[in-house]
């Protein structure tokens, strides 16, 4: 029982061998060890073509179905009936194959007889297998590495090689209609088909529809006797029709269309022939397609690549802008690239850097007379509303001149910068949209492929990260300043300097520090409530103070009030400012900070903005510094005040004991006295 299952097995595996030979040669070795194993065979194994005539009793002969050939093998005794039954099995289970041992007589006629496999038109005179053998080999052939039309226009030139073809069109189809993708005319052959008339006959046919809907090749032999033929003044010659579904898995991807001027030069095996051809055809165009996006995908991160090192190559911000424009230019193909960035202080779009190839290099350079399209040349860019819709939706759009609507903001763009085409891509930083990239184009409308498209996202996003890590790096270059400052106006209040030197140190630290238009430092006396002048600096150099001394109702007196800090990033909306006396100083934003020991306020440091800003977390923290430091410095200077004044009350008062004590009279030791305390009290 255990060697019937293991024989079954055996014959299972046989059969999908099978499946796989190409010559006789091959079945042979396949069925071999079975013969060997399970039908007693011990002398020679034979497929011969034509039945062999037995030379013993122990000799088995099977038909390998209707075929010419036969199963031989020799016994060392006869067979019995099991081993007869066994043998036909064996040549049932050949004659499965017949494709692949009939394949092998057909090539050997076809060389002997001066034809090439490849010669399609030659091999269809033969019988079924030839043919397909044939156009099997010539579609192997096609190049993949072709654009997609030549795939399709390779796949037709075989294919009219199969029959009485005068006219092949391929087709596409895409949802509601067809597209023309390649066409051949074997009447005249270098004349091009006309693909919008094509488009337009046969996406009306209600033949084209039905191979659309059942995804069954159709053929009609004669035209005139189908119902469904659609005859039109272009298709007035063709007597034969064919046309065959593109089939990508169960989804029809478009349709091969042949026409003939010859009655009956469609048939059934046509039709068989077309059908393999065109699911070769789109396993071909699969790989056409797949090929070219793998190869796409190549290029375009080796091209992100190099940008991304050339923007990257540099920390400096404006070599991060140059690199950006110019990777952006080069690899996308366009005449001018604009960065604009978001400025918070003004709340608009700001021009940052940009380059146009028409105009030469550096970007501040003399323009030439001639006129020269570009972004950078739009008035009011910061409030336009098509880059304002980039900021906020974080989408790029593509303009088109030739495309938009009249009247839009859109249109009036591209008007207004001479361009035909543009392309606006959201620069983010940190999740954030931080300004918008512009590439423009002024010779003629431009429309970018879906790879294109992906590749300047890619770039804008690198171009994000590139700027996120120059301004990380210029704030890690503007916090090295920062300490040297510090350390600076530490030195400076460590030595034994006038009050008034040691808060102009301040001031001039501060200065360096941020962009502020001007810094005051005022002292406040507790017990008198009155204030007097600390120091000032502005950004011209000059130390005059903005007032001698400072409101009752403005910021500096309000801080002394609340004893901690007031920031104002809008001042014409504060209410401290609302007033005219307060407004003609034309201040947009100013911090104060007060100067504290304990709970005892000693004075006020501000810095003041004299055009739109909004503090920073990090600029407040740094003024915070500098008015610590300030109080630092009023105290070390009362007590050393103090101190000198204790110095010289102890020395007057020694030099009165030794004067006092030179004499011994009363009078003149009171006069002594008196004339000492005259001078100690002034």
């Amino acid at each position: 029982m255990q060697d019937k299952a293991a024989q079954f097995q055996a014959l299972k595996k046989l059969q999908i061998q099978l499946r796989e030979v190409s010559s006789l040669e091959q079945a042979l070795a396949v069925v071999e060890p079975y013969c060997l194993a399970y039908l007693g065979a011990q002398g020679a194994i034979t497929i011969s073509n034509g039945q062999p005539m037995p030379s013993a009793d122990h000799q088995l002969q099977a038909s390998i179905g209707h075929s010419d050939y036969w199963l031989q093998l020799e016994r060392p005794d006869p067979a019995n009936a099991d081993v007869l039954a066994e043998t036909e099995m064996l040549a049932a289970l050949l004659a499965s194959a017949p494709l692949f041992t009939r394949d092998v007589e057909i090539k050997e006629t076809a060389h002997l007889e001066g034809i090439h496999p490849t010669d399609v038109r030659a091999l269809a005179g033969a019988d079924g297998p030839l043919a397909a053998t044939g156009l099997r080999h010539a579609l192997s052939a096609i190049d993949v590495s072709s654009e997609e039309e030549e795939v399709w226009t390779q796949l037709l030139k075989i294919l009219v090689e199969t029959a009485d073809y005068d006219q092949a069109l391929a087709f596409i189809w895409d949802g509601p209609s067809i597209r023309m993708t390649a066409g051949i005319d074997a009447r005249v052959p270098a004349s091009p088909i006309d693909a919008a008339q094509a488009e337009l006959t046969w996406g009306q046919s209600l033949l084209v529809q039905e191979l659309i809907v059942t995804g069954e090749t159709i053929y009609l032999s004669d035209v005139t006797q189908d119902a469904r033929w659609r005859g039109t003044q272009q298709s007035s010659w063709v007597n034969s029709w064919i046309g065959i579904p593109l089939a990508n898995l169960d989804d029809v991807i478009g349709v091969v269309i042949g026409l003939s001027a010859t009655k009956g030069a469609f048939d059934a095996n046509a039709a068989h022939l077309a059908s393999s051809a065109a699911s070769y055809g789109v396993i071909a165009l699969e790989n056409s397609r797949t090929y070219h996006k793998t190869r796409t995908q190549m290029a375009e991160l080796s091209t992100l690549y190099q940008a991304t090192a050339n923007m990257t190559a540099d920390l400096d911000q404006e070599h991060v802008l140059k690199a950006v424009v110019n990777e952006m230019i080069r690899a996308l193909a366009v005449e001018s690239c604009t960065i604009f960035v978001w400025d918070g202080d003004h709340q608009g779009l700001q021009l940052s850097y940009h380059k146009n190839s028409n105009l030469p290099e550096p970007p501040d350079a003399p323009r030439a007379s001639a006129h020269v399209a570009d972004l950078s040349t739009v008035e009011n860019i910061e409030h336009n509303a098509v880059l304002r819709r980039v900021l906020d939706s974080s989408e790029l759009v593509c303009l088109r001149r030739d495309e938009l609507k009249a009247q839009s903001d859109e249109l009036a763009l591209l008007v207004e910068a001479d361009l035909q085409f543009a392309l606006l891509l959201p620069l983010v930083r940190r999740d954030i949209v931080a300004g918008v990239i512009a590439l423009g184009q002024s010779a003629e409308p431009r429309s970018l492929n879906p790879q294109e498209i992906n590749l300047a996202r890619s770039m804008a996003r690198q171009a994000g990260v590139a700027l996120e890590h120059a301004d990380m790096f210029g704030r890690a270059l503007n916090r090295l300043e920062e300490l040297s400052a510090f350390q600076n106006a530490a030195v400076k209040l460590d030595t034994p300097l006038r009050l008034d030197a040691m808060l102009d140190a301040i001031t001039e630290a501060a200065i360096k520090l941020v962009n502020a238009n001007n810094l005051h430092i005022y002292l406040y006396n507790q017990s008198a409530e009155t204030f007097t002048f600390g120091s000032a600096l502005w950004r011209d150099g000059s130390r005059e103070p903005a007032v001698s001394t400072p409101r009752s109702d403005g910021l500096t007196s309000e801080v002394v009030r609340r004893a901690e800090p007031i920031i104002i990033n809008d001042a014409l909306r504060h209410p401290l400012y609302r007033s005219a006396s307060a407004r003609k100083y034309g201040i947009h934003a100013v911090a104060g900070f007060p100067l504290k020991h304990g709970d005892q306020v000693m004075g006020v440091f501000s810095a003041t903005y004299l055009k739109p800003h909004r503090f920073a977390e990090d600029e407040l923290l740094l003024l915070g510094m500098l008015a610590n430091q300030a109080a630092v410095a009023v105290r070390n200077a009362g007590l050393f005040g103090a101190s000198q004044r204790r110095l010289r009350d102890m020395a007057a008062l020694v030099d009165m004991a030794k004067q006092v004590t030179g004499t011994l009279k009363l009078k003149d030791v009171l006069q002594t006295t008196v004339e000492i305390l005259q001078g100690l009290l002034n």
